[in-house]
């Protein structure tokens, strides 16, 4: 018999209080979908990245101009983008079961509505 799988709000909150100490919460804006393709929309997915994290977590700071890669296994080749890092440095209070979920729903939102394979929280 397989074990539960564990839930991924409640396994970060729980790792992340062990320590009690300031967090960095990052999210990565795609510049362009899973095949390559323009989004067209990226500084919108930035800004309400900045919305989230503003209201989550008392403000953000974002760092355009970073160059990513990833391996399309279909296309056989390095695809590059330019990817919009949103970062917050915030209290450990800030870091709620309810404040992960949302930002862990927003991540999967913008990787359904941008066509992505994944997107990047750290």
């Amino acid at each position: 018999m397989s074990e539960p799988v564990p839930d991924l709000a409640q396994l970060i909150h729980d790792n992340f209080h062990a320590g009690k100490r300031d967090a960095t919460v990052i999210i990565f804006i795609p510049e362009k979908d899973k095949k390559g393709k323009d989004l067209g929309n990226q500084v919108m997915w930035a800004h309400a990245a900045h919305e989230l994290f503003g209201k989550l977590f008392g403000g953000a700071t974002g760092f355009p101009g970073l160059s990513g890669s990833w391996y399309d296994s279909e296309q056989d080749k390095i695809l590059y983008e330019a990817p919009i890092m949103v970062q917050t440095i915030t209290k450990a209070d800030k870091i709620t079961e309810i404040n992960i979920r949302k930002v862990l729903s927003f991540a999967r939102r913008m990787g359904r509505e941008t066509n992505q394979a994944c997107i990047g929280v750290v």
